[in-house]
């Protein structure tokens, strides 16, 4: 599903999977069969409405026409709030999921998770910054392991980072924040698109396994793998790494990155399949 369509279940909300009223309703027991696979959707519906008979006052009965045109006896469908309702008690792995999701949800809110308010801000961001935002965690990461693994060797973390521009883009960090249009206390990497975060990734991953497997120096190495970088790119595109402008790619630090990327896989946590 889609944090976009809580008032509305769609087509697209269930792969196509689940029958639809003309008012957005959809059938109970396709729902079920689609949350747990493997189980009859009769049988655990009819075992739900005995262990739990007030299941069936958040439900209709409608009459579905099959491929034939022919009516059916009668099919239970639900609105999104009563499905939460019938799924929170569904057995099995779709049911627990279901259940420790919601109350991990319940633990934020009431704790005032300033995240949680930013990633429903952000919940309809489109897929573009959504690729930026999980580039830009995953770039987050490989910037405290290599802060963490130069510190271990006795190298100045600021130096090991410099040298990734030096290497990658010809300039140090200063200049390469003066052309991005930037202050001396921004973070380059906030304002950067999810193609040259590609670039740093690489860079860093490459540079830990090899300190890791050769040993020497890491500001050596990152040096050394950014400028092999730089020289990949250039036979590849034709041109040098150029720095993007700060007002044009906009800023994505990592918690923003953190709250696009939890609000767009709370619409994807799989809940209506198995």
């Amino acid at each position: 599903m889609t944090m976009a369509s809580l008032q509305h279940i769609d087509q697209d909300w269930f792969n196509r999977t689940v029958r639809q009223t003309e008012d957005g309703k959809a059938s109970v027991l396709d729902l079920i069969r689609n949350a747990t696979a493997g189980r009859s959707e009769r049988s655990v519906w009819q075992r739900l409405k005995e262990q739990h008979p007030e299941v069936e006052a958040v439900v209709d009965v409608v009459r579905f026409c099959d491929d034939a045109g022919r009516l059916n006896k009668g099919t239970p469908v639900v609105d999104l709030q009563g499905w939460l309702e019938i799924l929170a008690l569904l057995p099995g792995a779709a049911g627990k999921k279901y259940r420790k999701a919601a109350a991990d949800l319940v633990v934020r809110v009431w704790k005032g998770d300033a995240e949680l308010g930013l990633a429903i801000m952000l919940r309809d961001a489109d897929k573009a910054a959504v690729g930026r935002a999980k580039r830009r965690i995953r770039v987050a990461a490989f910037n405290s392991d290599v802060t963490a693994a130069a510190m271990a060797k006795g190298e100045r973390p600021d130096w090991v980072h410099d040298a990734r521009y030096r290497g990658f883009y010809g300039k140090r960090t200063g200049k390469v924040r003066e052309e991005m249009g930037l202050e001396k206390r921004d973070c380059p990497l906030d304002y950067m698109d999810e193609g040259d975060l590609a670039e740093h990734e690489v860079i860093q991953f490459r540079a830990l396994k090899a300190v890791k497997n050769k040993g020497g120096s890491l500001q050596a190495h990152v040096h050394h793998i950014a400028k092999t970088q730089r020289e990949s790119y250039i036979r590849d595109t034709g041109a040098k790494p150029q720095l993007p402008r700060a007002a044009d790619v906009g800023f994505m630090d990592p918690k923003t990155a953190r709250a696009i990327s939890a609000s767009h896989d709370a619409g994807q946590l799989g809940l209506f399949t198995a």
